[in-house]
């Protein structure tokens, strides 16, 4: 059975910094272009790990420092690790945090890009087996490039920090950071037909879903009728439940669709990020083609432009 992954932001125990920055291939200059399929709404790139055969990794705005994470436990007789050390990884669920073991010197590579002195976590127990991809890759790219999604083509290119679309066709939009790398934005939702409601949200692209709703107390909206009961996933720490719907529509930085599917979750057992209201997950974001550039927090943003994909029920 194929089932949603939902990594969110990955906390560990036994933790260095951060890594430095990933570099382009020795003497490019120009734009490094990545294939990448999609997958059930995800993006998924084909990544070597210290080694191996390609693995199936979804780009995930959750991962929020430099590395990898590998949830297939199989794969790590594969995966030379360097002194590697025992951690455990906590993400979204309801249960303990998965076991896995860590180093921070490994190396992986896509392509002609590779990224040197990198994390590399490879879980030990059984969580996440079966998922249909085998790990997860994000801020390596996403935190030192401009990084452009064509959905159209199917490529993504890494431009350098600050590279910005020429062209008037696309949109942008600012994106703030909290207690961590992760990129959130302002949208505006409706989700029963009657009120418009300003929601905080972040960007989550191993989500397959349009809109992810937290539930909690004192929460600003109001939950739609006809919702149905369901298994919403399994996350690093177990498995989320929640209810699926539909919201009479949701608005992102002036593009507004209708009769939007959506999932409805207790906020503490699906998302790790304080005061979320939502979650815009690639369900959403792939009807756009897309550019992030958040090298500079400061000055982070993101360029929209609709896709062959835009009008696409959902």
């Amino acid at each position: 059975m194929t089932r949603s992954v939902f990594s969110a932001v990955v906390l560990l125990t036994a933790c260095g910094p951060v890594n430095p920055p990933c570099e382009t291939p020795a003497g490019r200059a120009d734009v490094v272009e990545l294939p990448f399929r999609l997958g059930r709404n995800k993006v998924i790139l084909p990544v070597s790990v210290e080694g191996s055969r390609p693995l199936d990794l979804i780009l995930d705005t959750g991962m929020a420092f430099d590395g990898v994470l590998v949830y297939n436990p199989r794969l790590r007789d594969s995966i030379e690790l360097t002194s590697p050390m025992v951690v455990q990884v906590p993400g979204a669920g309801d249960g303990p945090p998965s076991a896995a073991l860590m180093t921070d010197s490994g190396s992986f590579s896509c392509g002609e890009w590779k990224a040197e002195n990198q994390r590399v976590i490879v879980l030990t127990d059984p969580t996440m087996l079966g998922m249909p991809t085998d790990g997860v890759v994000g801020y390596s790219l996403l935190g030192h490039y401009a990084v452009e999604l064509d959905y159209d083509s199917m490529v993504i290119r890494l431009h350098e920090p600050g590279w910005a679309p020429a062209d008037s066709g696309w949109t942008l939009v600012e994106l703030s950071f909290k207690d961590n790398l992760i990129p959130w934005v302002d949208a505006t939702l409706n989700t029963r037909g009657d009120k418009a409601v300003d929601v905080a949200a972040y960007i989550d692209f191993a989500s397959s879903d349009a809109v992810e709703m937290m539930v909690r107390p004192g929460a600003g909206f109001r939950l739609p009728d006809g919702l149905e009961q369901a298994h919403l996933g399994t996350g690093l720490s177990g498995d989320i439940h929640g209810h699926k719907g539909r919201i009479a529509w949701f608005e992102l930085a002036g593009f507004r669709f209708n009769d939007v599917a959506a999932t409805f979750a207790p906020g503490e057992v699906r998302s790790k990020q304080k005061d979320a209201d939502a979650i815009i997950g690639n369900g959403l974001l792939c009807r756009f083609n897309v550019v992030f550039d958040y090298s500079d927090t400061s000055q982070a943003r993101l360029w929209l432009r609709p896709n062959k994909l835009y009008r696409d029920p959902f």
